[in-house]
């Protein structure tokens, strides 16, 4: 009876010590999700839907892709390089972006943001911060492995600006559209 529980006891300290071991040596059987952060710098040219002058500027956006489709992107946008009349704007903006289309290097995508905008009137008549939606899409072409050049379309809505009535110019809100194109770098 003795020789049965030594092997028990032999038995069950090679299957403890073995499974230790077992662990510490597997490797990973798959990879997760497609996590990658771009970070990317654009130039924007912008119909103001406020006067017959384009507002152009730079933008910062940053692209979190959760899976291979879709990503959470946060962009700033300081549209104040030609200011006509003093006129700017300025967004901060974030929310889903999807990639619909992926072929050999070249995707497209599709976005939808929410954030503020801050608008600074011509002729000094005020300024405002108001609620803004964007959609927006484009094509993204990637030129090395971690760098890709990036040309969107984006239009936008601010209901509540610009919360005056001028001659011309109704009160029910602005719909500022324009390009974008832009380089991003992959940091991880």
């Amino acid at each position: 009876m003795r020789m049965p529980q030594a092997c028990a006891c032999f038995i069950a300290v090679i299957l403890l010590a073995s499974t230790a071991i077992a662990h510490a040596q597997v490797h990973e059987s798959a990879t997760g999700a497609a996590r990658h952060l771009w970070a990317g710098a654009e130039f924007s040219s912008f119909d103001p839907d406020y006067g017959p002058d384009r507002l152009e500027g730079v933008g910062l956006y940053a692209d979190y892709f959760i899976t291979r489709t879709f990503a959470m992107e946060g962009e700033v946008r300081l549209l104040d390089f030609n200011k006509p009349n003093g006129l700017t704007e300025k967004t901060f903006l974030g929310g889903p972006l999807y990639t619909f289309y992926r072929h050999a290097r070249f995707s497209a995508y599709g976005k939808g943001l929410l954030g503020g905008a801050t608008v600074n009137y011509p002729f000094d008549i005020g300024y405002g911060s108001y609620f803004a939606a964007e959609a927006g899409g484009g094509i993204e072409y990637r030129l090395l492995p971690r760098v890709k050049l990036r040309g969107e379309y984006t239009y936008q809505f601010l209901p509540g600006a610009p919360g005056f009535s001028l001659p011309g110019y109704p009160d029910d809100g602005l719909t500022p559209s324009g390009i974008n194109i832009g380089l991003s770098y992959r940091i991880f």
